[in-house]
Protein backbone atom coordinates (compact mmCIF):
# COMPACT_ATOMS: atom_id res chain seq x y z
CA UNK A 1 0.00 0.00 0.00
CA UNK A 2 1.29 3.44 -0.90
CA UNK A 3 1.95 5.72 2.06
CA UNK A 4 -0.96 8.12 2.58
CA UNK A 5 -0.43 11.39 4.43
CA UNK A 6 -3.99 12.44 4.99
CA UNK A 7 -3.18 15.35 7.24
CA UNK A 8 0.08 17.20 7.71
CA UNK A 9 0.57 20.66 9.19
CA UNK A 10 2.94 22.62 11.39
CA UNK A 11 4.88 25.84 11.81
CA UNK A 12 8.37 24.74 12.86
CA UNK A 13 11.30 26.31 11.03
CA UNK A 14 12.51 23.75 8.51
CA UNK A 15 16.03 25.18 8.50
CA UNK A 16 16.78 24.43 12.14
CA UNK A 17 13.85 22.55 13.68
CA UNK A 18 14.09 24.12 17.13
CA UNK A 19 10.79 26.00 17.20
CA UNK A 20 7.14 25.32 16.45
CA UNK A 21 5.35 22.01 16.04
CA UNK A 22 4.60 19.39 13.40
CA UNK A 23 1.64 17.03 13.14
CA UNK A 24 1.05 14.15 10.74
CA UNK A 25 -1.50 11.40 10.32
CA UNK A 26 -0.61 8.57 7.97
CA UNK A 27 -1.43 5.01 6.91
CA UNK A 28 0.92 2.59 5.18
CA UNK A 29 2.05 -1.00 5.18
CA UNK A 30 4.41 -1.72 8.05
CA UNK A 31 8.05 -1.00 7.30
CA UNK A 32 11.40 -0.71 9.05
CA UNK A 33 12.74 2.71 10.02
CA UNK A 34 16.42 2.71 10.89
CA UNK A 35 17.85 4.40 13.99
CA UNK A 36 17.54 8.19 13.92
CA UNK A 37 16.95 11.11 16.26
CA UNK A 38 15.18 14.48 16.33
CA UNK A 39 15.65 17.86 18.00
CA UNK A 40 12.10 17.68 19.30
CA UNK A 41 9.79 15.87 21.68
CA UNK A 42 8.02 13.25 19.59
CA UNK A 43 4.72 11.58 20.42
CA UNK A 44 3.71 8.63 18.22
CA UNK A 45 0.17 7.36 18.72
CA UNK A 46 -0.50 3.96 17.13
CA UNK A 47 -4.10 3.26 16.07
CA UNK A 48 -3.52 0.16 13.93
CA UNK A 49 -0.64 -2.32 13.65
CA UNK A 50 1.75 -4.17 15.95
CA UNK A 51 5.39 -3.15 15.95
CA UNK A 52 8.64 -3.26 17.87
CA UNK A 53 9.73 0.26 18.85
CA UNK A 54 13.32 0.68 20.04
CA UNK A 55 14.46 3.70 22.08
CA UNK A 56 18.15 3.81 23.03
CA UNK A 57 18.33 0.03 23.00
CA UNK A 58 15.06 -0.53 24.91
CA UNK A 59 12.53 -2.48 22.85
CA UNK A 60 8.79 -2.10 23.38
CA UNK A 61 5.99 -4.06 21.76
CA UNK A 62 3.53 -1.39 20.59
CA UNK A 63 -0.10 -2.21 19.82
CA UNK A 64 -3.13 -0.08 18.80
CA UNK A 65 -3.88 2.52 21.44
CA UNK A 66 -0.30 2.69 22.74
CA UNK A 67 1.93 5.77 22.53
CA UNK A 68 5.70 6.22 22.34
CA UNK A 69 7.30 9.37 23.73
CA UNK A 70 10.88 10.35 22.86
CA UNK A 71 12.87 13.36 24.02
CA UNK A 72 15.22 15.45 21.87
CA UNK A 73 18.22 13.42 20.69
CA UNK A 74 16.99 10.03 21.90
CA UNK A 75 17.95 7.42 19.30
CA UNK A 76 14.94 5.41 18.14
CA UNK A 77 13.76 3.04 15.41
CA UNK A 78 10.95 0.61 14.71
CA UNK A 79 10.18 -2.57 12.81
CA UNK A 80 7.30 -5.03 12.39
CA UNK A 81 7.36 -8.70 13.41
CA UNK A 82 4.89 -9.48 10.61
CA UNK A 83 3.18 -7.73 7.71
CA UNK A 84 0.34 -5.42 8.75
CA UNK A 85 -1.32 -2.08 8.12
CA UNK A 86 0.26 0.72 10.13
CA UNK A 87 -1.92 3.70 11.11
CA UNK A 88 -0.33 6.35 13.32
CA UNK A 89 -0.24 10.00 14.31
CA UNK A 90 2.90 11.99 15.06
CA UNK A 91 3.08 15.14 17.16
CA UNK A 92 6.45 16.91 17.25
CA UNK A 93 6.98 19.68 19.80
CA UNK A 94 10.20 21.66 19.50
CA UNK A 95 11.89 23.03 22.67
CA UNK A 96 11.60 26.74 21.86
CA UNK A 97 7.90 26.34 21.10
CA UNK A 98 7.11 25.87 24.78
CA UNK A 99 9.91 27.97 26.30
CA UNK A 100 7.39 30.30 27.98
CA UNK A 101 6.23 27.41 30.18
CA UNK A 102 9.39 26.09 31.87
CA UNK A 103 7.32 24.53 34.65
CA UNK A 104 6.01 21.84 32.28
CA UNK A 105 9.58 20.68 31.64
CA UNK A 106 10.38 19.99 35.29
CA UNK A 107 9.84 16.22 35.17
CA UNK A 108 10.56 15.55 31.50
CA UNK A 109 14.19 16.69 31.27
CA UNK A 110 15.95 14.80 34.10
CA UNK A 111 15.64 11.24 32.81
CA UNK A 112 18.43 9.34 31.11
CA UNK A 113 17.97 8.46 27.45
CA UNK A 114 15.87 5.36 26.87
CA UNK A 115 13.80 5.66 30.07
CA UNK A 116 10.04 6.03 30.44
CA UNK A 117 9.20 6.18 26.73
CA UNK A 118 6.31 3.71 26.42
CA UNK A 119 2.77 4.78 27.38
CA UNK A 120 0.38 1.78 27.21
CA UNK A 121 -3.14 2.16 25.89
CA UNK A 122 -4.85 2.17 29.30
CA UNK A 123 -2.75 5.19 30.36
CA UNK A 124 -3.33 6.94 27.03
CA UNK A 125 -7.05 6.62 27.71
CA UNK A 126 -6.85 7.37 31.43
CA UNK A 127 -4.99 10.65 30.81
CA UNK A 128 -7.03 11.38 27.66
CA UNK A 129 -3.96 11.74 25.43
CA UNK A 130 -5.92 10.32 22.50
CA UNK A 131 -8.23 13.35 22.66
CA UNK A 132 -5.27 15.63 21.94
CA UNK A 133 -4.56 13.71 18.73
CA UNK A 134 -8.24 13.83 17.80
CA UNK A 135 -8.21 17.61 18.19
CA UNK A 136 -5.10 17.94 16.01
CA UNK A 137 -6.57 15.67 13.36
CA UNK A 138 -9.75 17.74 13.23
CA UNK A 139 -7.70 20.74 12.12
CA UNK A 140 -7.41 18.96 8.75
CA UNK A 141 -4.71 19.81 6.25
CA UNK A 142 -5.65 23.45 5.81
CA UNK A 143 -3.39 25.60 7.95
CA UNK A 144 -5.20 28.61 9.36
CA UNK A 145 -4.40 31.03 12.15
CA UNK A 146 -6.78 29.15 14.44
CA UNK A 147 -4.88 25.92 13.64
CA UNK A 148 -1.72 27.35 15.20
CA UNK A 149 -3.64 28.45 18.30
CA UNK A 150 -5.21 25.02 18.71
CA UNK A 151 -1.88 23.26 18.16
CA UNK A 152 -0.17 25.49 20.74
CA UNK A 153 -2.83 24.64 23.31
CA UNK A 154 -2.44 20.94 22.45
CA UNK A 155 1.35 21.14 22.89
CA UNK A 156 1.05 22.69 26.34
CA UNK A 157 -1.62 20.17 27.36
CA UNK A 158 0.40 17.21 26.04
CA UNK A 159 3.54 18.21 27.93
CA UNK A 160 1.54 18.91 31.09
CA UNK A 161 -0.11 15.49 30.84
CA UNK A 162 3.30 13.84 30.39
CA UNK A 163 4.50 15.53 33.56
CA UNK A 164 1.49 14.12 35.38
CA UNK A 165 2.17 10.63 34.03
CA UNK A 166 5.88 10.72 34.87
CA UNK A 167 5.06 11.87 38.39
CA UNK A 168 2.28 9.36 39.06
CA UNK A 169 3.04 6.15 37.17
CA UNK A 170 5.37 3.40 38.36
CA UNK A 171 7.33 2.72 35.18
CA UNK A 172 9.14 -0.21 36.78
CA UNK A 173 5.97 -2.17 36.03
CA UNK A 174 6.29 -1.29 32.33
CA UNK A 175 9.30 -3.34 31.41
CA UNK A 176 10.94 -3.13 27.97
CA UNK A 177 11.96 -6.21 26.01
CA UNK A 178 15.58 -5.09 25.91
CA UNK A 179 18.81 -6.91 26.68
CA UNK A 180 19.96 -5.41 30.02
CA UNK A 181 23.60 -5.53 28.85
CA UNK A 182 22.82 -3.00 26.11
CA UNK A 183 21.20 -0.70 28.67
CA UNK A 184 24.32 -0.91 30.83
CA UNK A 185 26.52 -0.05 27.83
CA UNK A 186 24.34 2.91 26.83
CA UNK A 187 24.36 4.29 30.37
CA UNK A 188 28.14 3.99 30.51
CA UNK A 189 28.56 5.77 27.16
CA UNK A 190 26.20 8.52 28.30
CA UNK A 191 28.25 9.07 31.48
CA UNK A 192 31.57 9.08 29.59
CA UNK A 193 30.52 10.84 26.39
CA UNK A 194 32.99 13.75 26.67
CA UNK A 195 35.85 11.47 27.72
CA UNK A 196 37.84 8.69 26.09
CA UNK A 197 35.76 5.54 25.55
CA UNK A 198 37.33 2.27 24.43
CA UNK A 199 35.82 -1.08 23.54
CA UNK A 200 38.00 -2.69 26.21
CA UNK A 201 36.55 -0.38 28.87
CA UNK A 202 33.01 -1.24 27.76
CA UNK A 203 33.85 -4.94 27.82
CA UNK A 204 35.15 -4.63 31.38
CA UNK A 205 31.95 -3.11 32.75
CA UNK A 206 29.89 -5.88 31.13
CA UNK A 207 32.27 -8.73 32.06
CA UNK A 208 32.19 -9.88 28.44
CA UNK A 209 34.78 -10.11 25.68
CA UNK A 210 35.26 -7.09 23.36
CA UNK A 211 34.35 -9.21 20.33
CA UNK A 212 31.08 -10.39 21.89
CA UNK A 213 30.17 -6.90 23.10
CA UNK A 214 30.81 -5.44 19.64
CA UNK A 215 28.67 -8.08 17.92
CA UNK A 216 25.85 -7.77 20.47
CA UNK A 217 25.73 -3.99 20.16
CA UNK A 218 25.61 -4.17 16.37
CA UNK A 219 22.78 -6.71 16.50
CA UNK A 220 20.67 -4.79 19.03
CA UNK A 221 21.34 -1.20 17.91
CA UNK A 222 21.78 -1.58 14.16
CA UNK A 223 25.12 0.24 14.18
CA UNK A 224 28.55 -0.31 15.69
CA UNK A 225 29.66 1.26 18.96
CA UNK A 226 31.90 3.88 17.32
CA UNK A 227 29.07 5.06 15.06
CA UNK A 228 26.75 5.38 18.04
CA UNK A 229 29.28 7.32 20.12
CA UNK A 230 30.06 9.67 17.22
CA UNK A 231 26.37 10.30 16.56
CA UNK A 232 25.75 11.21 20.19
CA UNK A 233 28.84 13.44 20.30
CA UNK A 234 27.77 15.28 17.15
CA UNK A 235 24.42 16.06 18.80
CA UNK A 236 26.35 17.51 21.74
CA UNK A 237 28.62 19.52 19.42
CA UNK A 238 25.62 20.99 17.56
CA UNK A 239 24.03 22.11 20.82
CA UNK A 240 27.33 23.65 21.99
CA UNK A 241 27.68 25.55 18.68
CA UNK A 242 24.10 26.81 18.95
CA UNK A 243 24.84 28.17 22.42
CA UNK A 244 27.92 30.08 21.25
CA UNK A 245 30.68 27.48 21.43
CA UNK A 246 33.69 27.87 19.13
CA UNK A 247 34.20 25.05 16.64
CA UNK A 248 37.96 25.18 17.20
CA UNK A 249 37.54 23.97 20.79
CA UNK A 250 34.06 22.53 21.20
CA UNK A 251 34.82 19.30 19.35
CA UNK A 252 37.59 18.50 21.85
CA UNK A 253 35.28 19.28 24.78
CA UNK A 254 32.74 16.84 23.30
CA UNK A 255 35.13 13.88 23.18
CA UNK A 256 36.72 13.99 19.71
CA UNK A 257 40.50 13.68 19.91
CA UNK A 258 41.28 15.19 16.49
CA UNK A 259 39.66 17.55 14.03
CA UNK A 260 39.69 15.25 11.00
CA UNK A 261 37.69 12.53 12.81
CA UNK A 262 35.26 15.17 14.08
CA UNK A 263 34.90 16.76 10.63
CA UNK A 264 34.13 13.43 8.92
CA UNK A 265 31.57 12.50 11.56
CA UNK A 266 29.91 15.92 11.50
CA UNK A 267 29.65 15.95 7.70
CA UNK A 268 28.22 12.41 7.72
CA UNK A 269 25.45 13.04 10.24
CA UNK A 270 24.64 16.71 9.61
CA UNK A 271 25.18 16.66 5.83
CA UNK A 272 27.20 19.88 5.91
CA UNK A 273 30.47 21.19 7.34
CA UNK A 274 30.66 22.58 10.90
CA UNK A 275 31.32 26.08 9.56
CA UNK A 276 28.33 25.90 7.23
CA UNK A 277 26.12 24.67 10.07
CA UNK A 278 27.21 27.60 12.24
CA UNK A 279 26.62 30.14 9.45
CA UNK A 280 23.12 28.82 8.77
CA UNK A 281 22.12 28.79 12.42
CA UNK A 282 23.63 31.92 13.96
CA UNK A 283 20.10 33.23 14.65
CA UNK A 284 19.09 30.22 16.76
CA UNK A 285 19.32 29.88 20.52
CA UNK A 286 18.67 26.58 22.31
CA UNK A 287 16.83 26.70 25.63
Amino acid sequence: MENINYIRHGNHYLSDETDGYAYRYAISNGYTLESHLHNCYEFVYCTEGNLIYTVEGCEYFVSPGDMIFTRPNELHSFSFPESCLFERQFFHIYPNYIKDFPEIMRLIKPYHNGRKNYIPAHLVEQYELHRIFTTLKQCYGETKEITFAIAYACAILMMAKMNEILESVDFDEIRPLTNPTIQKILQYIDSMLTKKITLDDIAKITFLSPVYVSALFKKEMGMNITEYINMRRIVLVKNRILTGGKISSVYIDCGFNNYSTFYRAFSKYVKMSPDEFKRQNTHISIV
